[in-house]
């Protein structure tokens, strides 16, 4: 079906100096076959981008035809959907800064809209308060303290920033998928893949919110951040509702955002070649909640 495809698309598109390409031998494989099938429609249609060859409708729905195929990656490296109100476990996420728990209704919740300074300043702990304090610190230092449950509706972060990690390995290309909800309708939440135990290089997807609704691709190296791909019309999470966000890289390093199953962004870069260390979500200043996450790749 793809192969009728691309010669339906290309049809009357070729020219005197169009390239000659060799015939497409199977592997015995089925799978590697459609593998093969779909790096060479991706070069065809990178080709024909390149050269304006064929129009922007078309070389959209190539790229959304080449996204559905890819889908079907053979490893998942992580899943969940928060169920068992335990975030710290199966698999384990790590808090680095700010409030993260498990709201039953939304899954993983953080509330990082700013409080007001007034509010922040006007809380002052009492004598019993502080002493509890101390005693918790030195029984933190000798292991003593038990862990609290992290289920529960999530207290703000007075920092305006809250950041949770997952130390799992993750291939170079992958398809990431979320189910977000926007109950402040502010700040913004960013989803990163990244290597290194800095948690810098990598890629950062970054979803704001009102009053400026929109989807940019960062990619951080040693040169510094760049912005290498943004929404140009406004893009927005349905709010206080669960909306599907899917992020994909293949393997020529060509990314697709998808928000509520419409593709909203397109955008290319292959610096990194190596697999992820880690994935992140960053929320900063708004008020954000994770119904389920899941990441597949390769092996």
């Amino acid at each position: 079906m793809i192969a009728a495809l691309i010669l339906i698309c290309f049809s009357g598109t070729a020219s005197a100096q169009a390239p000659s390409y060799e015939p497409w031998r199977a592997p015995g494989d089925p799978s590697a076959g459609t593998e093969g099938l779909l790096r060479e429609l991706t070069a065809i249609t990178d080709a024909a981008e390149r050269d304006r060859a064929a129009s922007p409708d078309l070389l959209a729905d190539l790229r959304g035809l080449i996204a559905r195929y890819s889908e079907a990656w053979p490893v998942v490296w992580f899943s969940d959907d928060f169920a068992d109100g335990d975030f710290t476990r199966a698999p384990g996420w790590t808090v680095i800064t700010g409030h993260w728990a498990v709201d039953p209704a939304f899954g993983l919740r953080s509330d990082a809209t700013p409080m007001p300074a007034e509010s922040r300043s006007s809380v002052r702990p009492s004598p019993e308060q502080v002493a509890a304090d101390v005693i918790g610190a030195l029984l933190d230092q000798r292991g003593l303290r038990p862990v609290e449950q992290p289920t529960g509706e999530p207290a703000r972060s007075p920092t305006g920033e809250a950041i949770i990690e997952l130390a799992q390995p993750l291939s170079n290309p992958f398809s990431i998928s979320l189910n977000v909800a926007d109950h402040g309708e502010s700040g913004s939440l960013e989803a990163r893949v990244y290597q290194t135990a800095t948690r810098q290089p990598g890629y950062r997807l970054v979803i704001r919110s009102a009053p400026d609704p929109s989807v940019t691709l960062y990619r951080r190296s040693r040169s510094g951040t760049a912005i290498i791909g943004q929404t140009e019309a406004p893009v927005r999470l349905t709010p206080g509702a669960l909306t599907p966000v899917v992020w994909n890289r293949d393997r020529a390093g060509t990314m697709t955002v998808s928000i509520d199953s419409e593709i909203v962004l397109r955008a290319s870069d292959a610096l990194f070649r190596d697999g992820w260390d880690g994935f992140l979500l960053r929320n900063a200043g708004g008020n954000f909640a994770i119904g389920s996450i899941s990441a597949a790749g390769e092996g």
